[in-house]
């Protein structure tokens, strides 16, 4: 489930292309996701 997650939210490429810049948009995805997941 997590790895389709960061699939869906970042895109599916070849492992070595992430960068660090993607990595950092996933994280921030997650914290908003999961501050709305707890007001509502």
């Amino acid at each position: 489930m997590r790895l389709n997650l960061f699939a869906e939210l970042i895109g599916d490429h070849p492992i070595d292309t992430y960068t660090a810049t993607d990595l950092q948009a996933f994280i921030d995805l997650i914290k908003y996701w999961l501050l709305f997941c707890t007001e509502n």
